[in-house]
């Protein structure tokens, strides 16, 4: 080893390398799990919407049960009937 090399810096067990529970690891918005079942549907409804508006969709009735899985929501045929029915009608499901 060079005699100018500085042996602590070799180190692999710096607290660099050691875990932190004040670091966020994943990306999690404050307040995630928070919401409601009707305002995580109303997210939902928003999204469909939004994507229908722009032309981002092919099959409307799979994207919603996608984005109700996503959310961690029942995707059976009638919360994506009342899903699809809010979008079409503007109104909450």
């Amino acid at each position: 080893m060079p005699a100018n090399c500085d042996h602590r810096s070799m180190d692999t067990n710096d607290e660099r390398s050691q875990p932190n529970d004040d670091v966020q690891s994943e990306p999690v918005e404050a307040g995630h799990d928070d919401a409601t079942r009707a305002e995580q549907l109303e997210g939902v409804i928003d999204q469909v919407r939004g994507d229908l508006l722009l032309g981002h969709v092919d099959d409307a009735r799979g994207m919603v049960r996608d984005r109700l899985a996503d959310a961690g929501l029942g995707a059976d045929e009638s919360d994506v009937d009342a899903v699809l029915s809010a979008v079409q009608g503007g109104t909450p499901a």
